[in-house]
């Protein structure tokens, strides 16, 4: 019964003693782990809103690209309506339509979307989303 006895007693004894002793290990674990992990999702925001782009200017670009030869107005008018309004959850939106002999592209400049704090996220370089999208026009021969 002693060796029971004593079992128990060292058990208690080191519960008074190593009590609350983790608590700044796991609090600065915590913040190191919530903070990879804000850094992780900003950057898959960020990806996902630079695959968004791109891939609404390259719908755009390759319908302009089918248009008939003589182009009108009125229809690169709508294609650049379509996008805007596809691009309108992202700031300060700006389309600059291209045209070279054999096609037609348009860079798409927005703001990047970032959960980190303002005063982090603009001393980054990646603020803004830049692409370009080109297509060749379709030319019946």
């Amino acid at each position: 019964m002693t060796k029971l006895s004593t079992s128990v007693v060292t058990a208690r004894h080191r519960c008074r003693t190593e009590k609350g002793s983790g608590l700044i290990g796991t609090v600065f674990g915590m913040c190191a782990f919530l903070a990879f992990m804000t850094l992780a999702v900003n950057t898959l925001v960020g990806l996902y809103a630079v695959s968004v782009a791109t891939a609404i200017g390259n719908d755009v670009v390759h319908g302009v690209a089918a248009l008939p030869e003589p182009r009108q107005e009125t229809a690169l008018n709508a294609a650049d309506a379509s996008a805007r309004r596809r691009l309108e959850g992202f700031g300060n939106v700006e389309l600059q339509w291209l045209e070279t002999d054999g096609s037609v592209g348009l860079r798409v400049t927005a703001d990047r979307p970032s959960l980190l704090p303002r005063s982090l996220a603009r001393r980054s370089a990646l603020t803004t989303i830049d692409r370009t999208v080109w297509a060749r026009r379709e030319v019946l021969r």
